[in-house]
Protein backbone atom coordinates (compact mmCIF):
# COMPACT_ATOMS: atom_id res chain seq x y z
CA UNK A 1 0.00 0.00 0.00
CA UNK A 2 2.69 2.50 0.71
CA UNK A 3 5.71 1.19 -1.57
CA UNK A 4 7.89 4.72 -0.68
CA UNK A 5 8.09 3.42 2.89
CA UNK A 6 10.51 0.43 2.26
CA UNK A 7 12.84 -0.38 5.45
CA UNK A 8 14.22 -4.03 4.96
CA UNK A 9 14.07 -6.03 2.33
CA UNK A 10 10.63 -7.92 3.13
CA UNK A 11 9.20 -4.95 5.28
CA UNK A 12 7.63 -1.66 4.85
CA UNK A 13 7.24 1.15 7.52
CA UNK A 14 5.96 4.19 8.71
CA UNK A 15 5.53 6.61 11.07
CA UNK A 16 2.90 8.61 11.99
CA UNK A 17 3.27 12.34 13.76
CA UNK A 18 0.31 13.67 14.54
CA UNK A 19 -0.76 17.15 16.56
CA UNK A 20 -4.20 16.94 18.43
CA UNK A 21 -6.39 20.03 18.30
CA UNK A 22 -7.85 19.97 21.47
CA UNK A 23 -10.20 22.78 21.32
CA UNK A 24 -11.40 21.05 18.10
CA UNK A 25 -10.92 17.73 18.89
CA UNK A 26 -9.48 16.51 15.72
CA UNK A 27 -6.04 15.94 14.95
CA UNK A 28 -4.55 19.55 13.90
CA UNK A 29 -1.64 17.94 11.80
CA UNK A 30 -0.45 14.53 10.52
CA UNK A 31 3.37 14.04 9.14
CA UNK A 32 3.48 9.98 7.59
CA UNK A 33 7.20 9.40 7.59
CA UNK A 34 9.26 6.42 6.36
CA UNK A 35 10.30 4.15 9.33
CA UNK A 36 13.52 4.54 8.56
CA UNK A 37 13.62 8.70 8.60
CA UNK A 38 15.24 9.50 12.73
CA UNK A 39 12.03 11.01 14.21
CA UNK A 40 14.43 14.04 15.03
CA UNK A 41 14.57 14.92 11.08
CA UNK A 42 10.70 15.59 11.50
CA UNK A 43 8.20 17.67 13.28
CA UNK A 44 10.22 17.23 16.83
CA UNK A 45 11.98 20.16 16.90
CA UNK A 46 8.68 22.36 17.03
CA UNK A 47 8.08 25.15 19.41
CA UNK A 48 4.07 24.90 19.78
CA UNK A 49 2.06 28.18 21.64
CA UNK A 50 2.05 28.62 25.43
CA UNK A 51 0.86 25.32 27.70
CA UNK A 52 0.96 22.93 24.79
CA UNK A 53 1.40 19.46 25.65
CA UNK A 54 4.04 17.36 24.15
CA UNK A 55 4.13 13.56 24.25
CA UNK A 56 7.39 12.18 22.85
CA UNK A 57 9.87 9.56 22.74
CA UNK A 58 13.70 9.82 23.64
CA UNK A 59 14.64 10.70 20.19
CA UNK A 60 14.00 14.23 20.69
CA UNK A 61 15.64 14.75 23.42
CA UNK A 62 18.13 17.47 22.71
CA UNK A 63 19.07 20.19 25.51
CA UNK A 64 18.71 22.91 23.20
CA UNK A 65 14.93 21.80 22.41
CA UNK A 66 14.04 21.31 25.70
CA UNK A 67 15.62 24.67 26.77
CA UNK A 68 13.75 26.62 23.62
CA UNK A 69 10.22 24.32 25.14
CA UNK A 70 11.00 25.95 28.28
CA UNK A 71 11.20 29.52 27.44
CA UNK A 72 7.60 29.10 25.35
CA UNK A 73 6.11 27.38 28.23
CA UNK A 74 5.55 23.93 26.50
CA UNK A 75 4.24 21.49 28.95
CA UNK A 76 6.49 18.05 28.15
CA UNK A 77 6.93 14.13 28.49
CA UNK A 78 9.73 12.31 27.20
CA UNK A 79 12.24 9.83 27.90
CA UNK A 80 15.36 10.87 28.94
CA UNK A 81 18.23 8.89 27.74
CA UNK A 82 20.21 6.18 29.78
CA UNK A 83 24.10 8.04 29.28
CA UNK A 84 22.49 11.47 30.81
CA UNK A 85 24.51 13.00 33.17
CA UNK A 86 22.48 14.77 35.78
CA UNK A 87 22.02 16.25 39.23
CA UNK A 88 18.36 16.58 40.96
CA UNK A 89 18.16 20.21 41.99
CA UNK A 90 15.18 19.20 44.54
CA UNK A 91 12.33 16.31 45.40
CA UNK A 92 8.92 16.83 45.79
CA UNK A 93 6.92 14.48 48.26
CA UNK A 94 4.13 12.60 47.23
CA UNK A 95 0.57 12.85 49.42
CA UNK A 96 0.60 9.86 51.81
CA UNK A 97 -2.34 8.48 49.83
CA UNK A 98 -0.49 8.26 46.54
CA UNK A 99 1.94 5.51 45.10
CA UNK A 100 5.08 6.23 45.82
CA UNK A 101 6.70 4.02 43.03
CA UNK A 102 6.34 1.58 40.37
CA UNK A 103 6.78 -2.20 41.87
CA UNK A 104 7.48 -5.04 39.88
CA UNK A 105 4.97 -8.10 40.06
Amino acid sequence: MFDWAKFRTAKGGLKIHTFWEDTLMLPDIVNITPAKLHDSHELGQSIFPKHTIIVEDRAYFDFELIANRVAAENIFVTRIKTNTVYTSQYELELPDNKDQGYTQG
